[in-house]
């Protein structure tokens, strides 16, 4: 009931979701998107790109809060980082970046229970980073997640 068995629930249910998404690489090839859990793998050299197109699924942080009956509310954000590779001169990458977002919003929001014990809560963002950086495109989702219920121990059961 840890963050990393959510994530890799998730990676394992977007690696067959994206399936259908065939992007273009960096040597032209189309390919599946590459996942990876928390962070790309490390760089072979200074010019390293291999990892086009990708997804990363990374455990950002949590809240533990108590709710007004008591109870705690566990909560885990989880980001989504897509990067695609487009050289084509009409500068339409961000495209195929929206096209992945909005696969993945239609998935988490239909299925919102993964592993029967995590939980989609709203608000759900999702951005297109806006700056020039042809002929890569950036975008993501962050997420927050309800963790399985925290139980208290009867504290007077124990003294």
């Amino acid at each position: 009931m840890t963050p990393t068995i959510l994530q890799d629930s998730l990676i394992d249910d977007l690696k067959e979701q994206l399936s259908c998404f065939l992007l273009k690489n960096i040597k032209g090839e189309q390919v599946n998107l590459n996942i990876y859990s928390q962070n790309l793998p490390a760089k072979k050299g200074q010019k390293d790109t291999d990892h086009f197109p990708y997804l990363i699924v990374r455990v950002m942080d949590g809240d533990l809060e108590e709710k007004q009956d008591g109870d705690l509310d566990d909560i885990c954000k989880i980001a989504f980082v897509i990067g695609v590779y487009d050289d084509e001169s009409n500068y339409q990458g961000y495209k195929d970046v929206m096209n992945i977002i909005t696969k993945m919003k239609q998935r988490l929001i239909s299925k919102k229970f993964y592993n029967n014990q995590f939980e989609l809560s709203y608000p759900l963002k999702w951005l297109i980073h806006d700056e020039d950086n042809y002929p890569y495109y950036f975008g993501g989702i962050e997420t927050s997640w309800k963790m399985p219920q925290i139980i208290l121990q009867d504290v007077e059961g124990l003294i």
